[in-house]
């Protein structure tokens, strides 16, 4: 069955999914003096994993067992100390490495194909499933 999602929330879900499940050399192409990928990391938690995105994407039609699974992701990745959100520690550090695989799994389950940094212009993303 297809699932077309259109939500602003999902921009920064799938950015945030893409970048975690990445190894930080595929992503340091995106690094511009206006651009830090961690900063970006970050950002896309904040606002992508936040109570109201989950409403959103529940009313999109995300199941709610995904859901409380991005929840249980956004909080495991929140509590990586602040020390360890350096491009050095993110293809290294532990709980980066469960994080990238546990990332990978969640856009498998979520039908999100890894096309790379969404930067379009435009806030809305596609998912199919």
């Amino acid at each position: 069955m297809d699932m077309r999602i259109k939500d602003t929330g999902l921009l920064l879900l799938y950015n945030g999914l893409f970048a975690i499940s990445s190894q930080y050399k595929d992503l340091e192409h995106l690094e511009s003096p206006i651009f830090e990928v961690m900063d970006e990391i970050d950002s896309c938690i904040v606002t992508g994993f936040s109570e109201q995105a989950f409403e959103n994407y529940y009313r999109s039609g995300i199941d709610l067992e995904i859901i409380n699974e991005l929840r249980s992701f956004g909080e495991f990745v929140d509590k990586i100390e602040n020390q360890y959100w350096t491009p050095e520690h993110f293809d290294q550090y532990e709980d980066w490495e469960i994080a990238r695989k546990w990332a990978y799994k969640l856009m498998k389950k979520l039908g999100m194909r890894r096309n790379g940094w969404y930067s379009s212009g435009t806030n809305i993303i596609y998912l199919e499933k």
